[in-house]
């Protein structure tokens, strides 16, 4: 399944944040199971997207358990449209 994970830096620990990616940098920051499509990050207002492709949220809520008191997260799941099409398609 695919979520979108939008995150923010929480006010004054961008720097934290930034120092802490840094020291990590050498492995992966989402665990084994999550699989990173592509990550963004919006220029000037910290905000990072990424899309993620994972069996459950389970493991996207552990994922960013080390981040919290850094940065704040929402977690959505995503369905190609191309499947909603379909679906919607079928409903009489």
């Amino acid at each position: 399944m695919l979520f979108m994970v939008t995150s923010a830096s929480e006010p004054g620990k961008s720097k934290e944040f930034t120092d802490k990616v840094m020291e990590r940098q050498s492995s992966n920051l989402f665990p084994e199971g999550i699989k990173v499509i592509g990550s963004w990050v919006s220029v000037g207002s910290g905000k990072a997207f990424t899309v993620c492709e994972a069996n459950d949220v389970k493991a996207l809520v552990e994922a960013t358990f080390p981040w919290r008191g850094l940065r704040t997260f929402e977690i959505v799941p995503l369905i190609q449209a191309e499947e909603l099409l379909k679906m919607a398609g079928s409903i009489k």
